[in-house]
């Protein structure tokens, strides 16, 4: 802990001129080149897997798992995961400029500087959370979220099966997902009813994704740039929405971790 306090405290002194407030605003995708924050040894980058976000992961999330530590998260015992994806809905930048997913849909001037603004957001720590990290079928629940056709690395998709996995297990039919479960059972077996999947989501910061009864919130259609049958409406109304969504839940969450964050090193 005292290692992940000095680390964040250099960071804020030499990167953000000793105003703790802007790490909630700090595009983590500039610490790609950076040997002390950046990627850990051995590493390759990944904004939410450096060595200063694991430093804020200790601080924030410090009684959510089992054994977070900084040893546990360099050997991949546990891992930081992005919330809310870009790529789904927006797809890579472009040799040529904007985002593939974007393109495809001729968006007008100001969409395209909204969706520019919420790459660098996207990378900023209210985005961010930590996840263990065992592995089953070569899939983690990080790369699992990724690439299962059903949730396509939505979040709100993730928390519905993660509530149905933990409250009512006999009723889930994700057997990979199942087995994920269980192969980090002493993290998740805490949060094993509905008070706990509760506390989960509050110890994670997750709040804005359940509702006032505890239930994850239905926030976003399976929607991806790549479907052939979306038309230019749908998703540009799709993408709208999902910005709404995202930038107002990722600030008010960076600015929460910020004060979390302070309340442990002053």
């Amino acid at each position: 802990m005292n290692e992940a306090k000095r680390l964040i405290c250099d960071f804020v002194e030499e990167r953000l001129q000793g105003n703790l407030n802007e790490l909630a605003h700090f595009d983590f995708a500039q610490l790609r080149l950076d040997k002390k924050y950046g990627a850990g040894r051995g590493e390759s980058f990944d904004c939410d897997n450096t060595t200063l976000s694991k430093a804020i992961y200790l601080l924030v999330f410090e009684d959510v798992w089992n054994d977070l530590t900084f040893s546990s998260l360099e050997n991949g015992l546990y891992r930081g995961d992005t919330i809310n994806s870009f790529n789904t809905t927006f797809g890579k930048v472009t040799k040529t400029g904007g985002f593939a997913g974007l393109n495809r849909f001729n968006p007008d001037e100001s969409l395209q500087q909204r969706v520019l603004r919420f790459h660098s957001l996207y990378h900023t720590i209210g985005n961010f959370m930590v996840l263990p990290n065992a592995s089953v079928a070569g899939h983690t629940l990080n790369t699992f979220r990724g690439v299962y056709y059903q949730w396509r690395d939505y979040i709100d998709k993730f928390i519905e099966a993660l509530h149905l996995q933990l409250i009512e297990p006999q009723n889930a039919n994700n057997e990979q997902f199942n087995q994920l479960i269980v192969a980090n059972e002493i993290d998740f077996e805490p949060y094993c009813h509905q008070e706990g999947f509760e506390l989960l989501m509050n110890k994670l910061l997750l709040n804005d994704y359940i509702d006032q009864d505890g239930k994850p919130k239905h926030l976003f259609d399976l929607i991806y740039h790549w479907d052939r049958r979306l038309t230019r409406e749908r998703y540009l109304e799709h993408a709208n929405h999902y910005l709404d969504v995202c930038e107002s839940i990722i600030e008010k969450r960076g600015a929460k971790m910020v004060e979390i964050i302070a309340s442990k090193l002053y």
